[in-house]
């Protein structure tokens, strides 16, 4: 009996030191309309940090307020970026989801790595100031991905970012990280010099989804990227439609000419 009590006030305090940390932090955060800023991204939940549905009124309110705070959310989006569980809260959380009677409202890293990426998306442009620290998280923390996805959503304005994704892309093994660092170029679509010849690179991979996210990431760079056009076209007889496809439609980015010709031929051709 004494042991289970000393369990269960041992998890009671761990949930004030949890509170009162939220607390802290959320009294940290900029607001706007006297709402935190947390307040705000919880309501855009656009997944990928983007796509605000123009019917949400409140997920437009949500990203006009994002934008309204500015560069003021910068180093809250970036703490959200680098959390972390320790292996007690996982333990907390993952005794919250079988213990029904607990009602516990602490949320996994993963919540608040998904809001920066919110927090970034409504930014844009505007945070260009956080690509440095970005930059640093990027090459020194587990958290690649989410620094590269984040990267991604400042889109040109963090084109300082692109030598060290190129560096990255040449030498890392793993094709998750590879998908968000290709991403990364494509919506950068900046020094073409340096990010085309990689992305090209990529065309050669084992693995479908690396070299379609290529694909894709070298029609945004548009008529820069046409040095990839003669490897590209080889594409256009590859036996997955769905690499077909893209090919076709960065190719009409790229060089309408080349794509309208292949279209042309394509449904002249006997069946």
């Amino acid at each position: 009996m004494e042991k289970k009590r000393a369990i269960w006030l041992g998890f009671a305090l761990l949930l004030i030191a949890v509170g009162l940390s939220w607390y802290i932090s959320r009294s940290r955060e900029p607001t706007y309309q006297g709402k935190p800023l947390t307040y705000w991204l919880e309501l855009l939940n656009t997944d990928d940090g983007r796509l605000v549905d123009p019917a949400d009124n409140s997920a437009r309110e949500a990203e006009h307020a994002v934008q309204a705070i500015g560069t003021n959310a910068i180093p809250t989006l970036l703490e959200m970026l680098q959390k972390k569980d320790s292996p007690l809260k996982s333990g907390l959380i993952a005794l919250s989801t079988k213990e029904h009677f607990l009602h516990i409202n602490i949320f996994p890293d993963s919540y608040y790595h998904a809001l920066a990426f919110d927090g970034f998306g409504a930014l844009g442009t505007n945070g260009r100031q956080a690509v440095p620290a970005l930059l640093k998280i990027f090459r020194s923390s587990d958290q690649r991905p989410g620094a590269a996805m984040c990267l991604r959503l400042i889109g040109p304005a963090a084109e300082s970012a692109v030598a060290a994704l190129v560096h990255s892309l040449a030498v890392d093994t793993n094709y998750a990280d590879k998908l968000y660092i290709i991403s990364a170029l494509g919506d950068i679509h900046a020094h073409p010099e340096m990010a085309v010849p990689a992305l090209t690179n990529c065309l050669a991979d084992s693995n479908k989804m690396v070299r379609d996210f290529a694909i894709m990431a070298l029609g945004n760079f548009g008529t820069n990227a046409a040095q990839a056009i003669p490897i590209l076209e080889t594409k256009l007889n590859d036996n997955d439609p769905e690499t077909r496809q893209e090919v076709l439609k960065s190719l009409k980015q790229i060089d309408p000419q080349i794509a309208n010709q292949f279209q042309t031929n394509h449904a002249a051709s006997p069946r």
